[in-house]
């Protein structure tokens, strides 16, 4: 690192366009930020900076090999890549050659002496005659050979046989043994007679290696026309791998393959212990940019194959008690929902966001008063429905408000703090969905209170409205229900998972769920799950999402 600021330094002529260079390395790992001049294209800064400094080096590889000379003779010589595979390949031939040869050899050898064994097995009454009539072993083993016509090796495999080889089921593992030699016989000849049959065995063996020994890559080959000339970028470096699904927890995040996850969670039981939840998931291609929004109004964007497969939010760069509260993957012609804990909205367009922003990077994208945070944010479309949830209180009753996404204009500014989502009337907003339009006509709304209390009402009961409003009634609280925790959506084939602030869970099924409406009370989960097993002494409700 102190090579390559140096060297800019020294080298100021080669780097115009470059207005400043930051270290900003810690702890966490390096970084060095190069500040690009008004109107400079900072893929031409990159690729003088690769060119002219160590940020890329170029490693020669010295492919020395022994190679038969013309005369068989083996001398060293400097190999291309082709040259290397050729020579690889004339190697294995060879090897495969001479073993199947020598296995060719053992074979017959073997299948010499049982065809000796099974004869001898065949006339067992004269061969014992014969040795029985012989003075010595020598004088048997030719009498052997001359009167069965044997050879000297079969006749002393005979000679040697134990008694116990004369059981019928002996003899049935001898014949066994030699119809196996005489297919793998026939298989080591077809390989010696024949180039493409070894070449296929190469081919073979070489996947058996791989497969046994394969290990993920260390580097990553980027093919380009332009080869050494070529700016590489984070988004060249993601390994092509299975979709991936994308879960921010309490604590942090995880990534893995969406086909292999399972999760093998009991319907309709409270756990006993405090559980990792998914709070947040999205599925993602490797190659696709998702973003993560924080709390502080901050945001990272980047390709999915480079988040950690588990990590901290510490880990992923936030700073001391910020948290992901936001997930999305960029995809054409949707936009970008933010909302705030003080009842403010702001969408951005998804060009703007990437035009503007450093891939795997933070930085800020909504400005934020004091003691405000960001409450949810998410990635829809122009036709989608915002529903925006109070808590209520003793003075006000729990609210929502749903409202058409379109009618907020998009604001590119990074500092811009919005417009008015939802009028404030002294409660906390405590949840938000998004709800494309493809799935309003057949979408429950799942809202919890912090004692308990489950509601599952249809969509249609929230009118459309618009935005700044107060919104309808969502419950009528009382002391036993408390105020509103937490809301969701989901449809009859999904599952919500109910769970405390010390993060026991349930899960329940959506269809399961008695559908009610705005007016009345809900179902007491409380009640239904004695108190210990889901909501003892102080774990209150935290929430509900959909699983």
């Amino acid at each position: 690192k102190s090579t390559i600021l140096e060297r800019i330094a020294s080298a100021r002529e080669k780097f115009v366009g470059i207005t400043d260079v930051r270290d900003e390395s810690d702890y966490l790992g390096m970084r060095v930020v190069f500040e690009v001049g008004r109107g400079v294209d900072p893929v031409d800064a990159l690729d003088r900076l690769l060119i002219n400094t160590q940020m890329r080096s170029s490693l020669s590889h010295n492919a020395l090999a022994l190679v038969n000379d013309e005369n068989g003779k083996a001398a060293p010589k400097n190999l291309s890549l082709l040259d290397m595979i050729v020579e690889f390949i004339r190697h294995r031939l060879n090897v495969i050659t001479r073993r199947s040869r020598f296995e060719l050899d053992k074979a017959e050898e073997r299948n010499h002496i049982l065809e000796g064994l099974l004869k001898a097995l065949s006339m067992i009454d004269e061969v014992v005659s014969i040795i029985r009539k012989s003075q010595t072993t020598e004088t048997a083993r030719k009498n052997l050979m001359e009167k069965l016509d044997l050879t000297g090796v079969q006749a002393q495999a005979i000679l040697d046989m134990p008694l116990r080889r004369l059981a019928s089921l002996e003899r049935k593992k001898m014949e066994d043994e030699r119809k196996d030699l005489m297919q793998n016989i026939k298989f080591l000849k077809t390989i010696l007679s024949s180039q493409d049959r070894r070449l296929e065995v190469v081919s073979q063996e070489t996947e058996e290696i791989k497969d046994k020994y394969a290990q993920p890559r260390k580097t990553v080959i980027v093919e380009s026309e332009e080869g050494h000339q070529l700016a590489v970028t984070v988004s060249d470096l993601v390994t092509p791998t299975e979709d991936q699904l994308i879960m921010i927890q309490s604590a942090g995040l995880q990534r893995v393959d969406a086909k292999s996850f399972h999760e093998n969670v009991t319907r309709d039981k409270p756990t006993s212990r405090a559980v990792s939840i998914a709070l947040l998931r999205e599925t993602a291609k490797p190659e696709e940019n998702v973003l993560l929004i924080s709390n502080q109004g901050r945001l990272w964007q980047g390709n999915a194959g480079r988040l950690p497969l588990a990590g901290s939010f510490e880990d992923l760069g936030l700073k001391h008690a910020e948290k992901v509260v936001g997930l999305g993957v960029v995809r054409e012609k949707q936009k970008l929902v933010i909302v705030t804990t003080a009842g403010q909205i702001k969408r951005v367009e998804m060009a703007d966001i990437l035009s503007t922003r450093a891939e795997a990077t933070w930085a800020g994208i909504i400005g934020l008063n004091a003691n405000e945070e960001v409450l949810y944010a998410g990635v829809s479309s122009d036709d989608a429905h915002l529903m925006i949830c109070s808590a209520g209180n003793e003075q006000v009753t729990p609210r929502v408000l749903r409202f058409e996404t379109n009618s907020i204009n998009p604001q590119a500014t990074p500092s811009a703090k919005g417009v008015t989502a939802i009028k404030m009337l002294g409660d906390p907003l405590v949840g938000c969905v998004l709800v494309e339009p493809g799935m309003m006509k057949k979408t429950n709304v799942v809202a919890v209170t912090l004692k308990g209390h489950l509601k599952c009402i249809s969509i249609d009961e929230f009118p459309i409205q618009g935005r700044g409003g107060q919104g309808v009634q969502l419950w009528k609280i009382t002391p036993d229900t408390g105020p509103v925790a937490g809301i969701t959506v989901g449809t009859e084939k999904d599952q919500v998972d109910v769970f405390s602030e010390k993060m026991k869970r349930i899960r329940l099924d959506v269809k399961s769920l008695p559908k009610v409406t705005r007016a009345t009370k809900g179902l007491n989960l409380g009640a239904k799950y004695v108190k210990g097993d889901l909501f003892g002494a102080g774990e209150f409700v935290a929430g509900v999402v959909v699983s």
